[in-house]
């Protein structure tokens, strides 16, 4: 049988495809990646902060699970915890749990695992990094140790200059990879922290 369409709102932004067809293929997907901001939430802020469900949103996460969808909700936000980006939204009427949420963060904490297991991880960031870090086995150790293991760079609304003095020490001096939110080298985008992140970890970054 098959399943209703979840997005008739979708005919008028394709105009060279067979809208019919589309709707068909969006219908029959198995596994759904949905963004936060712009896509189920409208908002200026990172995480679907302060924003207001976009129409339909609701809906679609309801059609998924009927449907028996496999879906994950991500944001490249880092700064808050899972718990907390996942309880705004519930707050804002969209049924979405924890572990149904995937932030950069959270991904960010999983690159760090599969390449250096164990690893002893000095985060430049706030709670949500720190978290992710520790929930991936990851230490994170004191945001003044000069010879991490890797280096992590997230969100966050200060930056202490010991914090940032020795996460430079640990890339420079004891050639510990880093792994900022944004894939640009040497400028994490949105946080005003710049460090020398010259030495990534190897394979692609988390987007």
């Amino acid at each position: 049988m098959n399943a209703p369409a979840p997005f008739p709102y979708l005919n008028s932004l394709y105009e060279k495809r067979d809208a019919q067809a589309i709707l068909t293929d969006l219908a029959h997907a198995n596994g759904w990646m949905l963004d936060v901001d712009g896509c189920l939430v409208k908002t200026s802020k990172a995480g679907g902060a302060g924003g207001k469900a976009i129409e339909g949103a609701a809906q679609l996460l309801d059609w998924l699970r009927r449907n028996e969808r496999d879906f994950v909700i991500c944001t490249n936000a880092s700064q808050r915890t899972v718990a907390t980006y996942a309880a705004h939204l519930r707050d804002i009427g969209l049924d979405i749990a924890d572990h149904e949420m995937m932030t950069a963060a959270t991904a960010a904490g999983d690159t760090i695992a599969r390449a250096q297991p164990g690893a002893r991880v000095l985060v430049v960031g706030d709670e949500g990094m720190i978290e992710a870090v520790r929930s991936s086995g990851l230490e994170a150790v004191p945001p003044d140790t000069t010879n991490a293991d890797a280096v992590v760079v997230g969100a966050a609304d200060n930056y202490t200059s010991a914090n940032l003095n020795a996460a430079c020490l640990s890339i420079t001096d004891h050639g510990a990879p880093c792994t900022p939110r944004s894939p640009r080298r040497g400028f994490m985008a949105g946080s005003n922290a710049a460090l020398p992140c010259h030495r990534p970890l190897p394979g692609p970054l988390p987007r």
